[in-house]
């Protein structure tokens, strides 16, 4: 896909499952959109990375509508192949869900977060490959989906004290290729020094110290999957990985929790 001339236009860079770009779409996903680019565009916003790949038009969209999140792999791999050069680009997948309609507790995202990544997981294209031997615990594990690795946020209204992963009503997952983290030019790693500018700007933006659990991609003791969805007062994560390596742990496509209720869905 070209560059979309327009950096405006969002709307065509939304997906669903395979289709791209809708004209048509729920007002609560305007308002949401809105929140978002307003804080991500910030001068002071920390990840100056996401900040200009907004700017330029380079993000992608998706959506969830009444928990249904059926759409998911197939819209994660549109948005696979639609990307051109990730390193350069930095593109991102912005998944919106519907807000609650009353406040959802912190534990309840995180728990939708994590059912969320469960099912696409448990419906990966690639049956099998090398990051299914990585543990969880690995420096170098990351989310594994069609064969490429994802660092994934999660953002939340609930987030009070780190006010850089609350960016509007509803909550957010943010779909990250590894090749964000790398230089377009040389393919290496981003530098530490970047790194800790991003982390000092965190922390000027939040008012509050940086969160226990961040650490750097490979480094000993890294474990990227506790930074995904991290505790809003500091405390650190302390248990395994939500997620299960054994394939088939969702049974269908409502077989989670609901985003809003925190029952499960059966239907």
């Amino acid at each position: 896909m070209s560059a979309i001339e327009n950096v405006n236009d969002w709307k065509r860079r939304t997906i669903v499952g395979a289709s791209i770009g809708h004209d048509q779409l729920p007002a609560w996903l305007t308002d949401a959109y809105t929140a978002f680019r307003t804080n991500i565009v910030d001068k002071m916003y920390p990840c100056f990375f996401g900040s200009e790949a907004e700017r330029n038009g380079t993000l992608y969209y998706s959506y969830v509508s009444d928990a249904q999140i059926d759409h998911l792999p197939t819209t994660l791999r549109t948005f696979l192949s639609v990307c051109v050069d990730i390193s350069r680009d930095k593109n991102n997948l912005v998944i919106f869900f519907e807000p609650d309609s009353t406040p959802a507790a912190h534990s309840r995202h995180r728990a939708a977060f994590w059912n969320t990544l469960q099912y696409l997981r448990d419906h990966d294209p690639v049956s099998k490959h090398a990051s299914d031997e990585v543990d969880p615990s690995d420096p170098n594990w990351e989310f594994p989906f069609a064969g490429r690795q994802f660092f994934v946020v999660g953002i939340s209204p609930s987030y009070r004290l780190h006010r850089s992963r609350n960016l509007g009503p509803c909550m957010i997952m943010v779909f990250q290729p590894r090749e964000v983290f790398r230089d377009a030019s040389t393919g290496e790693e981003i530098s530490t020094t970047v790194r800790e500018v991003i982390r000092n700007r965190v922390r000027l933006w939040d008012g509050i110290g940086a969160h226990p659990d961040l650490c750097t991609y490979g480094h000993p003791g890294n474990r990227e999957w506790t930074q995904y969805f991290v505790s809003d007062d500091n405390s650190p994560e302390t248990g395994n990985c939500p997620l299960s390596r054994e394939r088939g742990a969702s049974d269908s496509a409502d077989g989670r929790e609901d985003t809003r209720t925190g029952e499960s869905k059966a239907r």
